[in-house]
């Protein structure tokens, strides 16, 4: 949450989950699971991803990618 809001981000809240928006657009959310926490990417897929740490969450969803911490 501090490195996204030191982006000059704004924060919201939508969809139960935090939300960074620049100019009323949509750039990341946080998302909580069991077995990790994301930064969710709404689309990502138009990221240029030369890591490969982006992962589509499911192959239903097109555009949005995540990058999946399992530990601090």
């Amino acid at each position: 949450r501090k490195i996204v809001l030191d982006c000059e981000l704004t924060e919201d809240f939508k969809w139960m989950n935090p939300c960074y928006t620049f100019e009323k657009k949509n750039i990341v959310l946080i998302h909580g699971f069991k077995e990790y926490c994301a930064l969710l990417f709404p689309k990502g897929a138009l990221l240029q991803d030369s890591h490969g740490i982006l992962i589509q969450q499911t192959e239903n969803v097109q555009g949005a990618r995540q990058i999946r911490f399992t530990n601090v």
